[in-house]
């Protein structure tokens, strides 16, 4: 489906997106490359019209098709996302080594009466311990690859999977079972369990995850990890039974400690180790802390399972003591603390997307293309380090822009858009004919072939509408 010129080269970005050729008709494929070229090269909105005027379409009055394509058109997001889990495995997950997959949530400020599912959440990057701030907006479940890529030191978060959960008030006017997001979760990663049959999970969370019922059902098929509350019930093991004794059998023992009790509890034994990937305030990539660790029966609704728990304190006293738990008493407490450690890569990833790709920006209404543009969007920054990724290993390096007062150590996701943006520039400048065949018509006949305008003059008038 990938066109080629006539020197029998393939179009950099339909190469890029062939792994996602299936997926689409003749027709959705092209609109699907023009609008994701279009969503690369645009600034600051990412509506659909913003990347039509990126790519030269503002001329082209067959728009309403590129509306159809996220509001009506017949492909499966979820088929792309196991395509995008599977490039990722294969470019930064070698094999044998366990899939580390980061699950959370964000907040979407949207606003808008025609926005059914949106709802009243708290606002996590302007809220504090003492000040509560909400906001109305649509929630995303995200499930993200943590892993290295090969030009950076630092694990990435890569989202692959992005669904909407609703709010208990939506899905009540919807007359639909509200589910929370560790049902969510849960039903998210035994569909990639399905995807990745025979690949050791490994699922990792905040708070909001440390759900008995979530580490019980996914059991079989993932290691859970994640930050427990302070005032969590764990047990020891029953007693064996008795001679003669009469009755059930216990399920579980006496109760154990709370972790806030055992943290300040003089008895308590602490090893201090270092943790890989902790980064400090300073710049540090690992840091060291104190650890008291011990296996436990987590039991509560009818449900019993066996978890090790981990409580870490800070040595020098600035940071709060935490606990976790890992639904595989057989782990060790640091690679459970290294495990945790990767999910902070989800924050970043999120500020970057909202930063360089226009999350939040989108101005789509229907239902159907609002499920579609922010996982597109998520999606679109997985492909980019991808993309990236490739270009640093053809060519040893990834251009980084820093300053005489900032020299930036490996590249950020900025260096490695503009390296994708480079690369579709200068694929127009070198045979602009060529390259209008395909953009910004996506059509036999171009509608705006006849006067198209010259590369310079389009990124002029890009820079000038650009604050």
């Amino acid at each position: 489906m990938a066109k080629i010129d006539a020197s029998g080269n393939v179009r950099v970005m339909e190469m890029w997106l062939l792994p996602f050729a299936a997926m689409f008709t003749q027709p959705s494929w092209l609109n699907a490359g023009a609008l994701a070229t279009g969503a690369l090269l645009c600034l600051n909105r990412r509506t659909v019209c913003a990347a039509l005027r990126a790519v030269d379409g503002a001329a082209d009055k067959g728009f309403s098709r590129f509306h159809r394509f996220l509001s009506r058109a017949d492909w499966s997001g979820l088929q792309g996302a196991r395509i995008l889990l599977g490039l990722l495995q294969t470019a930064f997950v070698p094999e044998g080594e366990p899939l580390v997959i980061a699950v959370d949530d964000s907040v979407e400020r949207r606003r808008g009466a025609m926005i059914r599912d949106k709802g009243i959440y708290r606002d996590a990057v302007r809220s504090s311990r003492g000040f509560f701030v909400k906001v109305a907006g649509l929630r995303w479940l995200s499930l993200q690859v943590v892993a290295r890529p090969g030009f950076a030191r630092r694990t990435w978060g890569l989202p692959f999977l992005t669904v909407l959960s609703r709010s208990e008030r939506a899905d009540v006017r919807r007359q639909r079972r509200h589910q929370t997001l560790p049902e969510k979760a849960t039903w998210a990663m035994r569909l990639v369990a399905r995807w990745c049959p025979g690949r050791r999970l490994v699922m990792v969370g905040d708070g909001a995850y440390a759900s008995l019922d979530l580490f019980w059902t996914l059991r079989d098929c993932a290691v859970c990890v994640a930050r427990c509350r302070m005032d969590a019930r764990f047990f020891n093991p029953p007693p064996p039974r008795r001679k003669g004794q009469k009755g059930r059998s216990r399920v579980v023992g006496t109760r154990q400690l709370t972790p806030r009790t055992r943290a300040v509890r003089k008895a308590t034994k602490w090893e201090r180790m270092t943790v890989p990937g902790w980064r400090t305030k300073d710049g540090k990539a690992e840091r060291e802390v104190d650890v008291a660790t011990g296996t436990a029966l987590w039991s509560a609704h009818g449900k019993t399972m066996p978890v090790r728990w981990v409580l870490t304190r800070d040595p020098a006293g600035r940071a709060e003591t935490r606990a976790f738990v890992c639904s595989d008493p057989e782990q060790s407490a640091l690679q459970i603390l290294t495990w945790y450690a990767m999910r902070w890569a989800v924050e970043p990833t999120f500020q970057e997307a909202r930063r360089h790709l226009g999350f939040e920006t989108q101005r789509q209404w229907s239902d159907r293309a609002i499920h579609r543009s922010t996982p597109l969007l998520l999606g679109l920054f997985s492909l980019v380090t991808l993309w990236a990724a490739d270009m640093a290993a053809r060519t040893g390096q990834l251009a980084v822009l820093g300053a005489a007062w900032y020299r930036k150590p490996d590249p950020t996701f900025a260096d490695c858009l503009a390296a994708v943006r480079r690369v579709l520039w200068a694929e127009e400048a070198v045979n602009p004919i060529l390259w209008r065949d395909d953009y910004p018509t996506w059509r036999a006949r171009a509608r705006t072939a006849e006067n198209p305008r010259p590369l310079q003059q389009r990124l002029a008038e890009l820079m000038s509408y650009a604050a």
